[in-house]
């Protein structure tokens, strides 16, 4: 293990180049992305994704946010984590055309990867990582190494757990179709191979190869999503510019 992260930590020295951040208008567009969490087996938002629904509410409620991108496929169950999330955000009383939705990632780092054609669509200038602690962090360390001024809004437990505290509403989502969900699993072999890829490095080598090159002030090879997002087709979403 120790040699695999070396090498990684070698690479990532090597990838490391100089880049340059978007520029960025006076007063710019900014977007929150929000990673999701598995929901429940009945497609309602787990503890985790709705103390990440709840914060991502929060922050939309102190201003400065002018959309939302909740990110993630259906990854462990049959219901796509973005669509869930929305669904909770939304329930919480963010505005729905405010909300759009990635629905492909399948780890940290295409959550970010994936949210930033979406950004780009909607003519946002700045990005904000709205999750757990270390992940906000995490997502804006991507971000920034691909490009993209990003601020971390790490969250708050206290605060969530006073609203968990309270009566949530009632939120569920419609699964995909059983014929045509796979596992993140046999999906990403699939894909890979489709590719011509080698299969993905850990979680934690891929993100720690991702982490010396932040160090060394590099970048990294961006994930790109297997298909064209939905939303972002011709018609797709009720997503208004500002």
């Amino acid at each position: 293990m120790f040699i695999r992260l070396a090498i990684i930590a070698s690479l990532a020295f090597t990838l490391g180049c100089h880049r340059e951040l978007r520029p960025e208008p006076r007063d710019p567009v900014v977007a929150g992305v929000v990673p999701g969490c598995p929901s429940t087996e009945a497609g309602q938002p787990s503890e985790c994704s709705w103390r990440r629904a709840i914060w991502a509410a929060q922050v939309w409620e102190e201003g400065g946010l002018d959309f939302l991108i909740a990110s993630g496929g259906a990854v462990h169950n049959r219901y796509v984590e973005a669509e869930v999330t929305k669904a909770a955000l939304v329930a919480l009383g963010v505005p729905a055309d405010r909300i759009a939705t990635e629905t492909q990632a399948l780890h940290t780092d295409e959550n970010i990867a994936y949210s930033i054609d979406i950004a780009d669509a909607l003519g946002v200038h700045r990005l904000v990582g709205v999750s757990d602690p270390g992940q906000a962090r995490g997502i804006c360390k991507m971000a920034v190494m691909w490009g993209w001024a990003c601020d971390p809004a790490p969250m708050d437990r206290d605060r969530v757990r006073e609203r968990e505290a309270e009566a949530l509403p009632m939120v569920a989502v419609e699964p995909v179709p059983s014929e045509t969900w796979v596992h993140w699993t046999e999906r990403e072999k699939a894909l890979r191979a489709a590719r011509g890829e080698p299969p993905r490095l850990r979680s934690s080598a891929r993100y720690f190869g991702l982490f010396m090159a932040g160090i060394f002030g590099g970048t990294a090879p961006r994930p790109e999503p297997p298909m064209p997002e939905p939303s972002l087709g011709t018609g797709g979403g009720p997503l208004v510019r500002r």
